[in-house]
């Protein structure tokens, strides 16, 4: 085996495994929200009392990047709870004091999704788009190293 036979074949499998994690991202996102859609179907309206910045940066060496988590009020069941969204936003995407709707598992009421959050389709948009270029890109490099390969 040549060494340009194997670095296109490494180049093959690692366009491969890209492919495969961002779909397989997207497909696992895409239950998720089709999950908490079937369980969560109580509206309740609630109040946003605190956001909290978080650092979001994967690597100590990068560049710090921030999200901001709204806290809701609401109630439950003649009581408040107070319940923390796990989607984070960019700065400004949300206020204290504004009023959403959200959608609650009336078995478990800390299990909820917020009426109009785009961001879960949207990066369901996007792993899907990497995913799909991802597999494009490895047939054209298969088709033209093919190419070269017969002459």
């Amino acid at each position: 085996m040549s060494d340009a036979q194997l670095i296109a074949g490494f180049f093959y499998l690692i366009l491969g495994i890209l492919a495969v994690v961002f779909l397989l991202v997207s497909v696992l996102l895409t239950r998720g929200e089709k999950r908490k859609a079937k369980e969560c179907t109580v509206p309740v309206t609630a109040e946003i009392i605190e956001i909290q910045k978080r650092r979001m940066d994967l690597d100590a060496d990068g560049p710090r990047t921030y999200s901001w988590f709204p806290k809701y009020r609401f109630r439950w069941n003649g009581r408040d709870m107070e319940i923390f969204d796990n989607t984070g936003h960019k700065e400004g995407y949300q206020r204290v004091g504004d009023r959403r709707t959200l959608y609650v598992n009336p078995d478990n009421p800390e299990d909820f999704y917020a009426e109009g959050d785009r961001l879960t389709r949207t990066l369901v948009i996007v792993f899907r788009l990497v995913g799909i270029v991802s597999i494009v890109a490895l047939v054209a490099v298969f088709a033209i190293s093919q190419r070269f390969i017969t002459g």
